[in-house]
């Protein structure tokens, strides 16, 4: 998690709708927002996260838009289950 301060948390939801440290952003300005908040917080790390219920193909083109946009650190953010085995343990 310190890490993560230290870039820019990118979030793909189910949909295909992109979050900038959790600011929704338009895909026809992505670039820009992030390219913007990289600047604000002196960093050229971003940490992409996401759920299982997320379209491969949404995030792959997120990926394909970092990498044109020449950023080559990219981190990818994982959860555990807790929730998920607290519900199914108490049964």
């Amino acid at each position: 998690m310190e890490e993560e301060a230290q870039g820019v948390v990118l979030s793909v939801d189910k949909k295909g709708g992109v979050y900038i440290n959790d600011v929704w952003a338009r895909m026809e300005q992505f670039e820009e927002q992030l390219d913007r908040e990289m600047r604000a917080k002196g960093t050229r790390t971003v940490y992409l996260r996401g759920d299982s219920s997320v379209v491969y193909g949404n995030v792959i083109d997120v990926i394909g838009r970092l990498k044109v946009m020449g950023i080559e650190n990219i981190g990818l953010v994982t959860g555990h289950e807790e929730t998920k085995r607290a519900t199914t343990q108490r049964r």
